[in-house]
């Protein structure tokens, strides 16, 4: 068997030491979300990416506002059926901040 200098040792063991703390710091995690469908699985991870990552992409965040843009008019669409079925008054505020009908 050979020797080894103790240059050859030390060295190898700062490239050892410094590969360590690298890979500590990309630490990844794995969760398992689980639930029934529309219950915010998806939501939950994309709230987690913005946090903990830098954020969303250009092109994420365009697909993001398509989605929220369709999710408000269908929203606003079902509102205005359910009060046009019902023939119900929607309460409105006077001038003076009193709501009536």
């Amino acid at each position: 068997m050979g020797c080894a200098s103790s240059h050859t040792i030390t060295s190898t063991t700062s490239s050892i030491d410094k590969s360590i703390r690298q890979d500590q710091n990309k630490r990844s995690v794995k969760l398992l979300l689980l639930g029934t469908g529309e219950s915010g699985k998806s939501t939950f991870l994309r709230q987690m990416k913005a946090m903990h990552t830098d954020g969303f992409r250009q092109l994420e965040r365009l697909k993001f506002g398509e989605v929220l843009k369709h999710n408000a008019l269908d929203t606003i669409k079902t509102l205005a059926q359910l009060v046009k079925s019902e023939n119900e008054v929607i309460p409105k505020k006077n001038d003076d901040g009193v709501i009536c009908c």
